[in-house]
């Protein structure tokens, strides 16, 4: 797999890296995100590294931009037969339809299916209206190369 601009190991953990998104793209300070973590944490190949940020960076994204949510949660749960990442909101949710074929013109949803794929993940998506979105992502021991 090749991943543009990756560098080789990752420089900081996934949870700082996804609890940072908000500084970097200068997003509502009126929207509170907060990242856990679970389990003790092991390091990730880069390209699954990459992969994963950068569906959770969808995901946080995308919360902010679309959901007029006021709260942003976001765990990653070390297990001993893999990874789990999930993000959730506390809004509006997404229509059902835009979830399983994406927006006309937007193609996040998409690439976070595809960036799921290459690693081998389990990625859903759950909306309730007035309760929000939640994106699970899960990535299995054997079923990359972690």
């Amino acid at each position: 797999m090749k991943i543009l601009r990756a560098s080789a190991q990752p420089q900081e953990s996934l949870e700082n890296a996804l609890a940072r998104i908000p500084q970097d793209f200068r997003l509502s300070t009126a929207v509170r995100l907060q990242v856990a973590v679970r389990g003790n944490a092991w390091r990730l190949p880069a390209e699954v590294w990459h992969e994963i940020y950068q569906i959770g960076r969808e995901a946080i994204l995308n919360a902010y931009r679309h959901s007029g949510a006021e709260n942003i949660h976001a765990a990653i749960k070390y297990e001993p037969i893999g990874l789990r990442l999930s993000v959730r909101d506390n809004d509006c949710g997404i229509d059902p339809k835009e979830l399983d074929s994406g927006r006309p013109g937007h193609w996040g949803l998409q690439g976070m299916r595809e960036r799921a794929r290459r690693i081998g993940a389990n990625l859903q998506f759950r909306t309730v209206c007035g309760s929000g979105t939640a994106l699970e992502l899960f990535v299995g021991l054997q079923g990359t190369s972690i």
